[in-house]
């Protein structure tokens, strides 16, 4: 390659480079302006993480698309002949000297000394060529008036939204950040959150927050039996003040879901109440195991629906199933009976003691779960006194002396 060559290929580069200037001032302006466009969408709808990464992917997937652009407009490749093409186009005065050196100097091998000496000899005006005329001056005006322009247009926002549109900038930006956006209205508590509910049970739903005056809560419950309802708690009495608002539940048939909406803040996370059946006695059997001098045989009885006989100094077996898995339970012998616990199997569902039984009439169970449910059941039985053997005498059938 030829000197000429080598110093056309340099400003190749050299062009390239002030090209991609030129698109880089109008990228700048763009990306700005897309910034601008989604930080209006953020401050607007305020989304949620999902939204956020997709607003955030739009401006990530502009950059890209600017810098791909700069790239490919660094990276342009033009022959020796095509740069000279160029400078002649934009310096008249050459007179095709330097395109005529360059095609020439293809054909020098086989050219005659009169054309490899032309070949040889100095461009006119070659080192004194003013480069930096190539400059498209017009295009970097206009592109630094649109920089300018989308800047302004980032910053004039603030002026209407204040810390609001900086905080919105910032999300569009970093999807990632923890920001949020700045409201009148913060939620302080919400009670009682993730919760479960005896079925039947009232329960009330309160959330604590402070907002502006007027501002308005409201409840979005919505039960798995039935269709969502807004539910409007009232609105705050003064700015800036903290105030408790409650919704009373009377009877909670069906799990449901609910969120509330306090003024212009985000509606809170959407909690569940999950309902379970009230505590209940599923079977009850009672083992007795009579003393053995009485040689009466053992009995089982279920005694939801049957009394139990109970001879006096019996050994007795109880076996209690609830519905549902009970944290302790305990039996009890008469009205003033020591509880015993009772031993817990299959994961608090099944609980089961033994014991020995002189007296009472009745015996009680109690039942404990983990939602401070009691269960109470009482067991009546009769209990077989042992009383003193008697004798009959059945011969001789006359009086007889003992």
């Amino acid at each position: 390659m030829s000197p000429l060559e080598n110093e056309l290929t340099r400003i190749n580069g050299q062009i390239n480079r002030w090209r991609a200037f030129e698109h880089a001032l109008f990228g700048v302006a763009a990306l700005a302006g897309c910034w601008f466009a989604l930080a209006l969408l953020d401050l607007w709808l305020r989304p949620r993480a999902p939204v956020r990464l997709s607003l955030s992917l739009l401006l990530a997937g502009a950059a890209l698309a600017a810098g791909a652009l700069l790239v490919r407009v660094l990276s342009r490749r033009r022959s020796p002949a095509a740069v000279a093409a160029l400078l002649e186009h934009r310096f008249p005065r050459l007179d095709n000297h330097l395109i005529n050196r360059v095609l020439f100097a293809a054909e020098a091998g086989r050219a005659s000394p009169w054309l490899r000496g032309y070949v040889n000899e100095p461009v006119p005006g070659w080192s004194s060529l003013p480069l930096d005329e190539i400059k498209n001056r017009r295009r970097r005006r206009a592109g630094a008036a649109a920089v300018g322009a989308a800047l302004l247009l980032l910053a004039a926002p603030a002026l209407l939204y204040g810390q609001a549109w900086t905080v919105a900038l910032r999300r569009v930006a970093n999807p990632f950040s923890t920001l949020t956006p700045p409201t009148f209205a913060t939620v302080l508590g919400v009670e009682p959150g993730n919760a479960t509910v005896i079925q039947g049970d009232p329960v009330e739903l309160a959330v604590r927050a402070k907002g502006r005056a007027g501002q308005e809560v409201i409840l979005e419950l919505t039960p798995s039996d039935n269709a969502r309802s807004l539910i409007r708690l009232g609105s705050f009495d003064a700015t800036g003040t903290e105030q408790l608002f409650v919704h009373a539940v009377p009877k909670l048939a069906a799990p449901a879901g609910y969120r509330f909406r306090v003024g212009d803040a985000w509606p809170t996370d959407l909690y569940t109440l999950t309902t379970v059946p009230p505590l209940a006695v599923a079977g009850l059997e009672i083992a007795v195991a009579p003393p053995a001098y009485t040689r009466l045989p053992a009995a089982t009885v279920d005694a939801l629906t049957a009394a139990p006989e109970i001879p006096a100094g019996a050994t007795v077996t109880a076996r209690l199933a609830l519905n549902r898995a009970a944290v302790s339970a305990d039996l009890a012998i008469g009205d003033g009976g020591v509880p015993v616990a009772l031993d817990a199997a299959a994961e608090g569902t099944r609980w089961h003691t033994t014991l020995a039984i002189a007296s009472g009439a009745v015996m009680r169970f109690t039942a404990r779960d983990a939602h401070g449910t009691r269960l109470d059941q009482a067991v009546r039985f009769t209990l077989v006194e042992d009383r003193p053997p008697a004798v009959r005498v059945t011969a001789p059938a006359s009086k007889a002396a003992l």
